[in-house]
């Protein structure tokens, strides 16, 4: 089991909504995924807007979340650690430098994850012979070696709290594809390595990538909202 963290300032909006959309998109008896925040109040709840752009994506549940503070306890425990800014993740590898090639912004793991192809994760089965390890793996090592997006802002996901609709729409329009691309890219590892070690043998690759290998098929009747949930997707990823 991959555990998986998402961590923003205050654990009430966008790591919430990081970790209900990654909760609904991978399977829980492979991925166990949880969110924190670097100055939380402890028990603080998602506020009314935040709700409302977690309803429009077919997102619910999220009223009952309370907020967690980041501690390095919790860090340590970690596979991949997923924060919502450039600052929040300089903030994570302060309080604890020994997960540094763990830690992402949740943007800057879907962008990186792109790149990734199969045969770069198989080179990381000797000193990381578990699969979803080898993926996170796989992923810090394309640091440095892709290019660059055009702004390193590109890898922030704005904070909206007390901020305007629009500023909470665009904050869902960061945050949302980023998701839904990390966990194609995860869900792919998982349909072409299994789960576990690695035992010396790729599965068959029906698609061009390994995040196209992970998007599930939309159902003959959606819901509206799952719906535009991966209309939504395939802009992005275009």
């Amino acid at each position: 089991m991959l555990s998986i963290l998402t961590v923003c300032t205050g654990n009430i909006c966008r790591s919430p909504l990081a970790e209900y959309l990654l909760r609904e998109d991978l399977p829980p008896e492979e991925f166990n995924i949880s969110s924190a925040g670097i100055m939380a109040v402890p028990d603080g709840r998602v506020p009314t807007q935040q709700l409302r752009i977690a309803a429009s994506i077919g997102i619910g549940g999220m009223e009952a979340h309370r907020a967690q503070m980041l501690t390095k306890g919790r860090l340590g425990v970690s596979d991949l650690i997923l924060a919502l800014s450039r600052g929040h993740r300089k903030r994570i590898v302060r309080m604890d430098p020994q997960v540094l090639r763990r830690t992402f912004t949740l943007r800057e793991f879907a962008y990186l994850a792109g790149h990734v192809r199969p045969e770069d994760v198989e080179v990381c089965f000797p000193e990381f012979p578990d699969t979803l390890q080898a993926a996170v793996e796989a992923v810090a090592r394309m640091r440095g070696m892709v290019p660059p997006p055009a702004s390193n802002g590109d890898f922030d996901v704005v904070d909206p709290f007390r901020e305007s609709r629009a500023i909470y729409k665009q904050s869902r329009d960061q945050l949302v594809p980023a998701a839904e691309t990390t966990a194609a890219y995860l869900n792919g590892i998982v349909d072409l390595f299994g789960v576990g070690t690695f035992e010396g043998e790729r599965r068959e690759m029906t698609e061009p990538d390994i995040i196209s290998q992970g998007i599930p098929r939309i159902p003959a009747m959606p819901k509206r909202a799952e719906l535009r949930r991966w209309t939504k997707f395939g802009r992005a990823k275009a």
